[in-house]
């Protein structure tokens, strides 16, 4: 929002009579916030904007700290228009008491809606709101930032009674300054009425608008351009140099008007060579009668610039390094029905949740068992050191969980007693294999509509160069990272490093190599707290672990920062699953196996070619 625009806000607020400066005090009252599952109470004052109230509390401050690069959403699950967004700045007097907010973040993206001078009152009265479509009429994009239109589909706009609508918009700080270069007026959606922005806020009832462009006219940026255009392709036309262009915030402008005159004088002299393509410029070069270097100086440029060219091409190592980059974009392509495959396989990635609180990532692995890392429910047993381990609490298995604000949320109940439970320390290790997993029943059987990930195991998968991890980072809403395997002859190369670049990592080299061991797949990945239990597939999508940790710390900017992270081979979890599992669980996935050998051949029968008498 530009000073005028902030000047004329505050004209109109002195010109109510109101203050800027000084809270009024109000009451008290109790609202909660939500940032994926957990939910959380804080205390608010009615005179209070809603982020100092919400900063408050140290569970906020957490979380925005983890994304502090990133533009806020708060959204209100409940009201006239659930899931409306508003802004930081919204009165604390709007919301009603225990009303439950919906924290999300998004990246930030043009003219980023800063907090403004708020006229503070805990009066409900002195204020109007009304709710706002996202997406225009006619002019499809009215929001600064097009991320916020595709993650929410109104936003609440609040006003103090007396204000125009004009005034009111531009105080949001929202909307596209395209509105206020334009003829726009509101439309109601549910009634046949418009509304012009120079009207005040107390015309209008609590309902649902958007915004409507009467008549578009050239914003000077635009009219500028085109004439620069226009001069351009006409004075090529008539083979004439064009004036100087119109000057923008990076011209530097003329010290004198001498030097402005020997400029304009100098271009006369110059030709302009080029191509027209349906009166357009394409190409334009200019050929001045005097080089800007005495011409002993641009011989020599010239000299040494070819040499140079020369003898990096004769250069193998510059060769490789063109070579190995256009190998990896190449690499780095997927096909579509590729991307579609990873989509449906995902289906059957689910957040483990006690309490409406996420604990962590897991998956469906076969018939009803729901497979995860040992250490996510370790805190929620009712004995850990006994042989049959019982829940402590009632977890459930939360699928569907791909967008902030989805609806589609299915809870399926887990029993409270284990399948299976394995979380072996330093002491207790095998042939130095490290395994962390527990095995999860559910109630009920889980809807065909979700894969069975084990069909997608294989003994001997062809080798991979990098992998997929599909999971719920930080418990929020689910995603994919690709990355790179770092082969076991490159760990102490990768950690060496990553130590290099990062001086403040509190590990050393001998801390972290000696403990990774050989059924431990390692790569650098951004998947960090949440992720726990996730499946990691292949480059073919064949499921080859259950990402389990890393060696993690926090930099200087409070961000989390991991030196090597690994997941656990999925094929030491299975061939544990079969030697130490009770019989009825070991029964159940033999006969899950025989039945994918029996599809499997089933499917090559069908496709081999029909057999014909000559």
């Amino acid at each position: 929002m530009s000073k005028e625009n902030v000047r004329d806000i505050k004209a109109e607020e002195v010109a109510q009579g109101c203050s800027t400066d000084q809270y009024a005090e109000g009451e008290i009252r109790v609202i909660q916030f939500r940032t994926g599952f957990k939910r959380f109470k804080v205390a608010c004052n009615t005179s209070q904007r809603l982020l100092d109230a919400l900063n408050a509390n140290d569970a906020f401050r957490s979380y925005s700290e983890r994304h502090v690069s990133k533009e806020i959403i708060i959204r209100r699950a409940t009201g006239k228009v659930p899931g409306a967004a508003v802004k930081s700045d919204f009165p604390c007097c709007l919301l009603e008491s225990d009303e439950i907010l919906d924290i999300n973040f998004i990246c930030k993206e043009g003219n980023i809606a800063t907090s403004q001078e708020t006229v503070k009152s805990s009066s409900l009265h002195k204020y109007k709101t009304f709710y706002i479509r996202t997406r225009g009429k006619i002019m499809k994009r009215i929001m600064s930032n097009n991320e916020l239109a595709l993650n929410v589909d109104y936003v609440c706009v609040y006003a103090l009674k007396g204000a125009t609508l004009k005034t009111a918009l531009r105080r949001d700080g929202r909307f596209s300054d395209e509105i206020f270069n334009n003829t726009c007026e509101l439309m109601d959606i549910f009634k046949d009425a418009s509304y012009d922005l120079s009207l005040p806020v107390d015309c209008l009832c609590e309902d649902q608008f958007e915004i409507y462009v009467r008549w578009s006219k050239q914003s000077t940026s635009d009219m500028q351009q085109s004439s620069a255009n226009n001069e351009v392709e006409q004075s090529i036309a008539s083979n004439e140099a064009p004036a100087d262009p119109p000057t923008t915030e990076l011209s530097q402008q003329p010290r004198n008007e001498n030097q402005t005159k020997q400029t304009k004088k100098r271009r006369k002299t110059e030709k302009p060579t080029g191509s027209l393509t349906k009166g357009r410029v394409t190409e334009i070069t200019w050929k001045s009668e005097k080089s800007i270097f005495p011409s002993s100086i641009e011989e020599l440029l010239r000299d040494h610039c070819k040499q140079l060219l020369e003898t990096l091409k004769d250069k193998p190592e510059v060769q490789q390094l063109f070579n190995v980059e256009f190998g990896k974009s190449i690499k780095n392509f997927s096909e579509v029905s590729r991307v579609k495959e990873l989509a449906k396989i995902s289906d059957a990635v689910c957040v483990i949740v006690v309490n409406k609180s996420a604990l962590g990532t897991g998956f469906l692995l076969f018939d009803r068992f729901v497979l995860t890392n040992a250490h996510v429910v370790k805190e929620h047993l009712l004995q850990e050191d006994s042989v049959h381990r019982n829940l402590a609490v009632t977890l459930e298995a939360a699928f569907n969980y791909e967008h902030q604000f989805s609806k589609e949320f299915e809870f399926l109940q887990i029993k409270e007693d284990l399948a299976l439970y394995l979380l072996e320390t330093d002491d207790k290790m095998v042939d130095g294999k490290h395994l962390d997993y527990a095995l999860l029943e559910l109630n009920i059987d889980p809807p065909s509509k979700y894969p069975q990930l084990l069909s997608f195991y294989k003994d001997n998968p062809p080798n991979s160069d990098f992998i997929y991890i599909v999971g719920h980072p930080n418990c929020e809403t689910k995603k994919v990272d690709v990355c790179c395997i770092i082969d076991t002859k490159n760990q102490l190369q990768a950690i060496n490093k990553h130590k290099q670049e990062n001086p403040i990592c509190p590990y050393v080299s001998w801390q972290i190599w000696p403990c990774l061991r050989e059924n431990q797949i390692t790569y650098d990945t951004c998947f960090f707290h949440g992720a726990s239990g996730s499946p990691v597939f292949d480059e073919h999508y064949f499921l080859i672990g259950v990402h389990t940790g890393g060696f993690a710390y926090k930099d200087s900017n409070n961000k989390t920062r991991s030196v090597i992270e690994y997941c656990i081979s999925m094929k030491s979890i299975r061939e544990s699953i079969f030697e130490t599992g009770p019989p009825d669980i070991t029964e159940l996935l033999h006969k899950f196996e025989e039945a994918q050998i029996d599809k499997k051949k089933q499917r090559e029968q069908n496709e081999e070619p029909m057999q014909t008498d000559n």
